[in-house]
């Protein structure tokens, strides 16, 4: 039986749903998780690679790009497209989770920082990231 309750979470959940990075999108897509990765690597984490990168796991990938990509200037940048853009966002945040709106919010400020200012709504950038399977990124 569903609750008034239980179907205003899940409105509430599909007006701002999360969204993750999925290895195993990228993996159906028969690329490699690791190079895909690899290349978005910013200088910083490149300098702390010790190894074989071919080795390593995605959690340790990632655990590169939050200690040392989220900071790094550059790396971010209001040129890249929508969807890199938010791959690179998804992989430098600690939890690997962000909300549609706090996803809408980092790249609205990153374009404010442009010469040249875009403007996404909300709605465009949730049909963007619902359509973004061949890049990893699925709802969580």
């Amino acid at each position: 039986m569903t609750t008034d309750q239980d179907v205003t979470i899940e409105a509430a959940a599909d007006e701002n749903p999360q969204y993750t990075m999925s290895p195993e999108l990228l993996e159906q897509s028969g690329l490699s998780v690791n190079v895909v990765l690899m290349s978005r690597l910013c200088e910083a984490a490149k300098a702390k690679l010790s190894g074989d990168p071919q080795k390593m796991t995605y959690k340790q990938i990632r655990k590169l790009f939050v200690d040392n990509c989220a900071d790094q200037d550059g790396y971010l940048s209001p040129n890249h497209p929508v969807v890199e853009t938010v791959v690179r966002v998804l992989l430098i945040t600690k939890s690997g989770t962000l909300t549609l709106n706090d996803i809408h919010q980092v790249v609205s400020d990153l374009w404010l920082s442009s010469d040249w200012s875009r403007y996404i709504n909300v709605s465009t950038m949730r049909r963007i990231l619902d359509h973004a399977t061949p890049y990893g990124i699925t709802r969580a």
